[in-house]
């Protein structure tokens, strides 16, 4: 292979490197977004003899399953709820409407200019494999627990929508939401696969893995609440997912990039006729050490590195350099600069 075919792979490296880096770094932001969107929005429901979770579509109006409220559906002051940070709990206004059938409630609180509320997301467009994750208070924790996992399954040849998905649930996280990786409420966490078994004639429930989960999907939700002429308001201009998601890549990629000005260099040598060109580039490792591929130096007569100019005002500035360590087996060097 020949130094001119080899001397481009630095190049390459540099930009695999950083195209993975800047989706990744786009990735854990979203995560982070969705994280705090999720806990400000999902709420500790309790009624006398029951425990769920819930989340806020608007902010009077708090979706959860139908059996976390059932007993007290004729007695909305029996139901309370609280969200994450509040030492108390505050009480139902009243239960405007619910889907037995489909395990859905819908609750109607004092409206709050402070509430954070979820966006309905389409249940049909949800892919097995989707990345998910649920929110809710298991075991009535003081904390909203987030979970992250997959869809498994989709059984919608019933009248009724299910989502089977892996991320874990327990008891207490009925009614919480289920979103997708752009924040949008796809399902409502809603059963866990159990079984009952008989032993010395007492009935014992087993709770199977907690990677087999169901979820209704948000489209039921959607319906009930067209069902009982409740209107959500519509999505904020700025919420839409796909732009959000390629202004974080593009945030990410401007600042990488900034980072890889700042630290790449060309590699500057001197030809038989005594001109200054460019064998290649490099990157800072160390204040006073740049690296670089070993075939980029080799044979040639080594002058210096030269910054690229951050601005076509800039000057190069020629820095000297000297062969510090190589490694032509990995294609390697690195290089001192003065």
């Amino acid at each position: 292979m020949t130094d001119n075919k080899i001397r481009p792979f630095l190049s390459l490296a540099i930009l695999v490197g950083f195209l993975f880096s800047s989706r990744a770094i786009a990735d854990e932001q979203r995560k982070r977004e969705i994280d705090k969107l999720a806990r400000q929005a999902t709420v500790l429901i309790e009624t006398e003899s029951s425990q769920g979770s819930g989340f806020f579509v608007r902010s009077d109006l708090v979706v959860t399953n139908f059996h976390v409220i059932e007993d007290a559906r004729n007695r909305p002051w029996k139901i309370k709820y609280r969200r994450e940070g509040q030492k108390s709990f505050s009480a139902v206004k009243s239960v405007r409407g619910f889907d037995e059938a489909r395990d859905l409630a819908i609750l109607e609180v004092s409206p709050r200019s402070s509430v954070k509320r979820l966006i309905l997301g389409k249940s049909d467009s949800v892919k097995p494999t989707d990345t998910v994750l649920a929110a809710g208070y298991p075991k009535s924790l003081p904390k909203v627990t987030i979970t992250l996992g997959n869809i498994s399954a989709i059984y919608d040849d019933t009248p009724n929508q299910w989502l089977q998905f892996s991320a874990p649930i327990s008891k207490g996280s009925s009614g919480g939401p289920v979103l997708n990786d752009t924040g949008e409420v796809i399902g409502v966490a809603t059963w866990r696969l159990k079984s009952q078994i008989q032993f010395n004639s007492a009935e014992i429930e087993l709770v199977v893995p907690q990677n087999l989960n169901f979820a209704i999907g948000s489209k039921h939700v959607e319906g009930l609440l067209n069902k009982l002429r409740l209107q959500l308001p519509p999505k904020p201009p700025e919420f839409d997912p796909e732009d959000e998601r390629r202004k974080k890549e593009q945030e990410a990629k401007a600042r990488i990039t900034e980072q890889l000005k700042s630290a790449t260099v060309r590699i500057i040598g001197r030809d038989p006729n005594g001109e200054e060109f460019s064998l290649g580039i490099g990157f800072y490792v160390e204040p006073d050490q740049v690296a670089t591929d070993f075939h980029v130096i080799d044979g040639a007569e080594l002058i210096g590195v030269k910054r690229f100019r951050q601005d076509t005002k800039s000057a190069d500035v020629l820095l000297g350099a000297k062969r510090f360590k190589t490694d032509k087996a990995r294609h390697l060097a690195i290089l001192q600069v003065e």
